[in-house]
């Protein structure tokens, strides 16, 4: 859990903490995306990170952004990391994107909205934040899609806590064991 800061109505701090979560949909490589784009489509997947990711702050790097393709994550708030200028930006509504290349300041507009940040990629991002991470939902896509990006190595602090099937997918859940 990262710590985050919060006000009360008389000023004064309050601790609290936000859940870092990092989920994907990997191959059976663990390859998250060829030449970027997601080469599988499964609406299964698509629907289970929608309901589990709405209502909470969703952290990416600048070219899964730009993967969108301009569609707004409805009912999330959306902080990319990023040294330029994102395009489709103006699509979103007013409060609900962030972009910064700073990591510290990202994760402090998520807490300041969310008690979950869902880290969504790529594989950069993963791996930044996987020493942070409290728990790892995986999507299990079966087959070889010739991914040239991938997931990190699960480190063993991680326990499988579910592995069952969902529709076009094995879904797996990670926790982080150190912080237990």
């Amino acid at each position: 859990m990262i710590c985050k800061r919060l006000f009360s109505s008389d000023g004064g701090e309050v601790q609290s903490v936000i859940r870092v979560s990092m989920i994907a949909a990997v191959d059976s490589r663990m390859g998250l995306s060829a030449q970027g784009r997601i080469p599988w489509d499964v609406p299964g997947d698509r629907a289970f990170f929608r309901s589990r990711t709405y209502g909470q702050s969703v952290l990416m790097g600048r070219r899964t952004f730009e993967s969108l393709a301009g569609r707004v994550l409805e009912g999330r708030w959306c902080a990319v990391l990023s040294h330029r200028a994102l395009e489709g930006a103006s699509r979103w509504p007013a409060g609900t994107l962030y972009s910064s290349p700073g990591l510290e300041a990202a994760l402090e507009w998520c807490a300041a909205r969310a008690d979950i940040v869902y880290v969504s990629g790529g594989s950069e991002i993963y791996r930044l934040m996987m020493a942070r991470a409290d728990e790892l939902w995986l999507s299990r896509i079966e087959g070889d899609f010739g991914c040239d990006l991938f997931f990190p190595e699960i480190p063993g602090c991680f326990a499988l806590e579910l592995s069952e099937p969902r529709d076009g997918f094995m879904l797996e859940y990670w926790k982080n064991m150190s912080e237990a």
